[in-house]
Order: C-alpha cells, then structure tokens, then sequence
C-alpha cells in the first residue's frame, strides 16, 4: 500500500514538474525560481555547482532522482531546459510523454505552443536518461 501511494505521488509530481516547466521558456530566471518554488517545494534550487561556461538554474529533489537545468541567455532568460532522471523514472516518464505529446520516434515527443513547437528529447546515458526541452 505504501508502495502505491508512493508511485502516486511520483506521477503527480512527474506531471507537475512537465507541465510547469515547460512554460519557463522566454522567462526570467526570477520568475522560474517562484515557479519552482511554488509549485515543486520538493526540488531545492542548489547554488554550490558553478559554470562559468553555462548560464543556468539547477534544482534536485530531494530523493535524488531528478535534477531539472534550466539554461538561461546571457540576459537571464530561458533557452532551453534538461531533465536528468534516474532509470527508475524511465516508463512513467516515456508513458506520460506518450500521452501528453505527439510522438515522432522512440526519442521524440512534439506540441504546438503559444511560442512555437516544443521539441522533448529523450537521451539515453549509462546511469541516467535526459529529457531536454527547447523550441524548435
């Protein structure tokens, strides 16, 4: 039983951190920061990773299994954002992608936004798969 409520809330969370991220393309990175923390409390914004070579927002959760990066122009504006997600993840991640977007191949998923198509693709690493989100 606590195994079912636990994959429950996964999937809502899943379908939270999708749904409102990607709206954060063309936004500030303030405005991204009160949407994360409004909506996903669970992810924490760390600020110990620095790149001078990246502009960007990374945020964990906190069961270590999903890190979100939103890169940001050089005016703090989103581009693009990647999901990085443990293997764990992958079929309710894949099934929900599958729903809620046009499927183009195994590694791409398509929708129709007020900016434009929004291309998800999907890469498989060794330890970890990627979801990177971007306007076409």
């Amino acid at each position: 039983m606590l195994r079912l409520l636990f994959i429950s809330l996964l999937m809502f969370f899943i379908s939270c951190l999708t749904t409102k991220s990607q709206d954060v393309i063309g936004l500030h990175a303030d405005s991204i920061k009160v949407i994360m923390n409004e909506n996903l409390p669970e992810f924490v914004l760390n600020t110990t990773s620095i790149n001078k070579v990246y502009n960007y927002l990374k945020y964990e959760d906190h069961t270590g299994t999903q890190t979100m990066l939103f890169f940001l122009t050089d005016s703090d504006t989103c581009r693009y954002f990647k999901r990085i997600c443990d293997y764990s993840l992958y079929s309710n991640m894949v099934g929900y992608l599958n729903e809620y977007f046009e499927n183009i191949n195994d590694t791409l998923w398509i929708s129709e936004t007020d900016l434009g198509e929004l291309q998800k693709e999907l890469k498989k690493e060794d330890w970890f798969f990627t979801i990177v989100t971007r306007l076409k």
